[in-house]
């Protein structure tokens, strides 16, 4: 017979591994420009990171982008993060 546990815990492991992704994200924003994220404001598309979030904060992160984008890829196992947007 079939178990369904096994096919519901593959999509359990996905969201663990995305919460961990945002939590790298949203502690490495912290750490670097003292911002305040929420978990909701990130997004994963192809290699980026997309946040949804005020056009003064955006700046204030794009000014340390290269340093960000750095300490995720040192956090991160895959897939690697390229840019933030």
């Amino acid at each position: 017979m079939f178990n369904i546990g096994g096919f519901f815990q593959k999509f359990k492991s996905l969201e663990l591994e995305d919460f961990r992704k945002r939590s790298i994200v949203i502690d490495a924003i912290k750490k670097r420009t003292n911002i305040d994220l929420r978990p909701q404001d990130i997004k994963f598309e192809q290699g980026r990171v997309r946040l949804s979030i005020s056009s003064l904060e955006k700046n204030e992160i794009f000014m340390k982008k290269a340093a960000l984008v750095a300490d995720i890829q040192a956090l991160l196992d895959k897939p690697k993060i390229s840019d933030i947007v």
